[in-house]
């Protein structure tokens, strides 16, 4: 048996990985059994059972949680995409003969959420699917056909040679109860059911959590299931209180004060205190005016106190003529103005 890493080193490579016997013979049997229960609860229009389901959750969540929650499974999808996996559907597909089909090859594609690849580089795949056949596969009831590699490489094919055999093609016959995974970007096909019998596939698609899902959970079985994961998940544990860092306080020598006493540093304003006012203008008529130097004596201007704020101080505004007034300049002194 491969490891894990092994799996995951031939995925990078070939862009398909094969996990034989990953559900046994039991689960098989009972999944094949539960096709006609589960088309008997959908009504259709015409009378005719569908022939392929996507929310098979709320009809069979025995069966499917127990393909779901394989270990193995999950923890390779952890491997590929990260630890954020979605379940994006669920599909159940049952295909008819059809003697009569025209040729082997159903049509290279690549799956949903697929970009072209560049030469030589891996990406990251937004989505994979993982398939499993409910029954060996053989050239009658029509194999798997991948093309080795064709996630790295940049190949475009018509809608004519889609339906045609490739010739770098690699022909895949898996056992009931094996489980397919292959890179979205991969090409692949199916073949044509040439047998006597239905041939059943069952798969899951996993994506990135933050990616949009087809499947319809809000049904109860899906809230039920949810709900349950929840309850089960340990409680976030509580974030560490974060706390401020105490600044020291610094030694300054403030007017007024004597030697070596100790002033801490203003918190609200992030500045060491300051014994004088701002030196700064004040706009004429401003909401907030700005601290300044007061006119002197004798200049002819006079001074004033602009109005509070918010319970501040009053703060002494400087007269107009500090200014550009009227298209003539002045320049301030302590004595008064002097005119240019």
């Amino acid at each position: 048996m491969k490891t894990l890493d092994e799996h995951l080193a031939e995925f990078r490579r070939v862009g398909f990985t094969l996990f034989p016997g990953m559900l046994n013979a039991a689960w098989v049997g009972e999944m094949r059994a539960a096709f006609d229960d589960i088309a008997d609860r959908i009504p259709t229009a015409d009378g005719i059972p569908p022939s392929v389901f996507v929310d098979v959750l709320e009809h069979q969540p025995r069966l499917v949680l127990r393909a779901l929650a394989n270990e193995r499974l999950l923890d390779f999808a952890e491997m590929v995409i990260g630890p954020h996996v979605q379940l994006e559907s669920i599909t159940y597909r049952r295909t008819p003969p059809d003697p009569a089909a025209a040729g082997p090859v159903l049509g290279f594609h690549r799956d949903m959420f697929a970009f072209f690849p560049d030469d030589g580089v891996y990406h990251r795949p937004l989505l994979f699917n993982a398939l499993s056949y409910l029954q060996d596969l053989t050239d009658d009831s029509g194999p798997l056909r991948i093309i080795p590699g064709s996630h790295m490489r940049a190949m475009r094919m018509t809608p004519e040679q889609a339906k045609q055999p490739h010739p770098e093609e690699v022909i895949v016959y898996p056992k009931a109860g094996d489980v397919a995974v292959f890179h979205c970007s991969m090409l692949h096909s199916g073949s044509a059911n040439r047998s006597a019998d239905y041939r059943y596939l069952f798969f899951l698609t996993l994506n990135h959590s933050w990616l949009k899902h087809r499947a319809n959970y809000r049904g109860p079985v899906s809230q039920a299931v949810i709900a349950g994961a929840r309850a089960q998940r340990p409680p976030p544990a509580a974030p560490a209180r974060r706390r401020r860092p105490v600044r020291a306080a610094r030694q300054l020598r403030l007017p007024g004060t004597g030697r070596g006493q100790l002033a801490p540093l203003d918190r609200r304003r992030r500045r060491r205190p300051h014994a004088s006012v701002s030196k700064r203008r004040a706009v004429p008529g401003s909401r907030r005016p700005k601290r300044t130097l007061p006119c002197q004596p004798g200049s002819g201007c006079g001074s004033g106190t602009g109005p509070s704020r918010r319970g501040r101080k009053p703060a002494t505004v400087s007269c107009h003529r500090w200014y550009m007034i009227s298209g003539s300049s002045a320049t301030p002194s302590r004595s008064g103005m002097v005119a240019k």
